[in-house]
């Protein structure tokens, strides 16, 4: 393990070593693809093992609140409780929160949908947009800014890291049917959302925040 560089502390060891999911079950529904698609898109990412076929899905960030609404989301793969990384060695309260789930071969699915070989990853044909995926991944990776120019409102997504084509050939059309306008703004490829579909868009996530922290 140590040559390997698979270093563990004594909890994190103890907890891989009596707690496991059966593989044999899948907690896969329709539901919970859409929460951790909501996730991926967003700013969660997975880990693999493509010898044994199975992942798992890790999600960072500075609210504690959200990162422990997502644990409990995951419950089915036995998310770990939030545990907190300090930013240069301090807890100076600028570091992030994470939890991440148990392996197992469900989200070894999921994977190959949102990543190649080469461990790159790209938004899949088939992302879920169902409420729920679009709050989570509005939660952990949208933005919404008052302008004070015009009495405007700015809404997008943090889409940078995802191809030209998989925001406007599959994000940014799929939005369209759904009724929700929208451009890729093509100096940092963010995916802006146009002032009269805000708040429809607001109200086809559920219309308030499931966690205070991000209720303004």
């Amino acid at each position: 393990i140590e040559r390997l560089g698979i270093l563990r502390n004594k909890s994190e060891s103890v907890s891989l070593a009596t707690s496991t999911l059966d593989y044999s079950q899948t907690f896969l529904t329709k539901n919970m693809e859409a929460i951790i698609d909501g996730i991926i898109i967003g700013d969660g990412t997975m880990n693999v093992n493509h010898n044994t076929k199975v992942a798992r899905v890790l999600i960072s960030g500075a609210q504690e609140e959200f990162i422990k609404y997502c644990c409990k989301l995951l419950k089915p793969y036995a998310a770990c409780e939030p545990y907190y990384t300090p930013s240069d060695g301090k807890k100076d309260g600028l570091g992030t929160w994470t939890t991440r789930s148990k392996f197992h071969p469900d989200l070894y699915k999921v994977y190959k949908r949102w990543y190649d070989m080469s461990g790159v990853k790209d938004v899949p044909s088939d992302c879920s947009l169902d409420p729920i995926a679009v709050l989570i991944w509005y939660l952990g990776d949208g933005s919404l800014s008052s302008r004070t120019s015009g009495n405007s409102l700015t809404m997008y997504f943090s889409t940078n890291s995802f191809s030209k084509e998989a925001i406007e050939a599959n994000l940014s059309l799929r939005l369209s049917n759904m009724g929700f306008e929208t451009s890729r703004i093509t100096k940092d490829n963010r995916l802006f959302i146009k002032t009269s579909s805000i708040v429809p868009l607001l109200k086809h996530m559920g219309g308030e925040s499931p966690v205070k922290c991000y209720s303004y």
